[in-house]
């Protein structure tokens, strides 16, 4: 059975584990283990069936019989176990790191990972070869290489993004890191992945002081705040009120829309305190509007009044006489006159 596993996965003998596709090669290896299980379940479901009259039961030694193709199926699963971690590095140095490694970092670590890819998949020996220790450590190896090339990665990233987590940005990098660990499945647990928890902390106290921040910026200036150029003194307040809100609901709609930050307990007391200065805010706001619409009504009211009682002859000094008031509001006075007239 195991030589015809390995004529299975080799094309009767015209191919290698290597010169396959790599998917195709997995798929044939996972088969093989399959017939494994499915050759022992069988064993052990006829061995518990009751025998007829005068016929032996088995005997054998199952270590005998499944000895050799379980230590060949092991075999089989360190194969793919290689596989799965090529793989993972392949995909990962594909999507640049997520732009976490730049320059001479990412091609420092992609050519230490070629080097050890190439030590292992151009030996001369058979891989399939269960009885063949030299593939036990030349994997062994490979392992030790791939997880000191993990610790350089994880290293450098942590030295590179070791502020940018008390900044604006810490959640747009902090989904860079998740898809870096997706990438790497459970590879990964070595990297940058085992300090996520921290990171979360730290990106979610930063949001928390930012809402404290503009709450208390909001408490300190609102009788005489900062006004943005060519703003009347009521329009002014309105928009400085609004760009408070904007940066805080930007801030905390980036916490509520990532599903781990959202989940945490210290996200609820950043959002009652959220609640609570957006009220306040916008009370002020609706506060400044009623008086910008009060003074408004009052101006246009005067206006009207000075159109109404306007002079329709007035005296022209430069040629001393008098002449018709010719200004457009004269022809707007004379209308609502005659609506006014009609009405009557």
């Amino acid at each position: 059975m195991i030589e015809t596993c390995k004529q299975y996965i080799t094309c009767r003998f015209k191919e290698t584990i290597w010169s396959q596709e790599r998917a195709l090669v997995r798929d044939k290896l996972i088969h093989c283990i399959n017939l494994n299980k499915t050759y022992r379940e069988t064993y052990l479901f006829v061995k518990n069936q009751p025998f007829l009259p005068n016929t032996e039961q088995f005997s054998f030694s199952e270590n005998y019989v499944f000895g050799k193709f379980d230590t060949f199926c092991k075999r089989l699963n360190k194969i793919i176990a290689m596989f799965d971690l090529m793989d993972d590095y392949n995909n990962l140095f594909e999507k640049r790191m997520e732009g976490l490694l730049l320059g001479e970092d990412l091609e420092e670590a992609m050519h230490t990972f070629e080097e050890a890819k190439k030590a292992v998949t151009t030996c001369q020996y058979d891989y399939l070869d269960y009885r063949n220790n030299e593939f036990d450590k030349d994997y062994n190896t490979f392992e030790d290489k791939t997880n000191a090339l993990r610790e350089s990665i994880g290293n450098t990233i942590e030295e590179n993004f070791a502020t940018v987590w008390e900044t604006p940005q810490g959640i747009k990098f902090l989904t860079r890191f998740e898809k870096a660990s997706d990438f790497l499945n459970n590879v990964s647990q070595k990297i940058m992945i085992t300090k996520l928890s921290e990171k979360y902390d730290r990106v979610l106290r930063y949001c928390e002081k930012e809402v404290d921040k503009i709450t208390k910026m909001f408490k300190r200036q609102r009788e005489d705040p900062p006004l943005p150029r060519n703003y009347s003194p009521v329009a002014g307040r309105i928009k400085w009120s609004r760009c408070l809100m904007h940066n805080m609901t930007e801030t905390v709609e980036s916490v509520c829309a990532h599903p781990v930050l959202r989940a945490l307990p210290a996200s609820a007391d950043m959002m009652r305190k959220y609640s609570n200065t957006r009220s306040l805010i916008h009370n002020y706001e609706e506060t400044m509007k009623a008086v910008w619409m009060n003074q408004n009504c009052k101006r246009e009211i005067n206006n009207f009044s000075n159109r109404l009682f306007g002079k329709c002859v007035i005296a022209n000094k430069r040629i001393e006489m008098r002449v018709v008031n010719k200004t457009p509001n004269i022809y707007h006075i004379d209308k609502l006159y005659k609506k006014y007239a009609c009405s009557r």
